[in-house]
């Protein structure tokens, strides 16, 4: 089984959600601007086991979002980015690519930190997946 349409499935609903933040994708070259926020992109999951006697496979994975913002500025815009995040992603919503079908069961967004000139907040979208194998 293949994790890449799951991967592919949230990362198409972050960038047609529109932050109009530029995004760092996972091993790909971004240099950031500096005094410019964007979104690190990383997909998390866990091995498929079997859910059914019936061929069906389960996993559980994490969709992070990383925000960036400058230092020395408020927590606020980073946070409100936050929320307008997690709301794209709404706990037992649906986030669909091709067979892959995923339900988002947990937010969390942790504490803001400074790192290397950037606020950063991280957001974790954790989500439930079944598929036939």
């Amino acid at each position: 089984m293949s994790f890449l349409p799951i991967d592919q499935a949230f990362i198409n609903q972050f960038i047609e959600a529109d932050f109009r933040l530029p995004i760092a994708h996972e091993n790909a070259p971004y240099d950031p601007v500096p005094g410019t926020p964007y979104a690190e992109l990383i997909c998390i999951n866990n091995d498929f086991t079997p859910y059914s006697l019936a061929d069906s496979l389960e996993t559980e994975g994490i969709f992070r979002v990383i925000l960036r913002y400058p230092v020395g500025g408020y927590s606020i815009a980073a946070k409100q980015m936050a929320d307008l995040v997690l709301a794209s992603f709404p706990i037992n919503s649906m986030v669909e690519y091709e067979e892959s079908k995923s339900k988002v069961i947990k937010h969390q967004r942790n504490t803001g930190a400074q790192e290397e000139g950037w606020y950063k907040i991280v957001i974790s979208i954790t989500h439930k997946t079944f598929i036939r194998s």
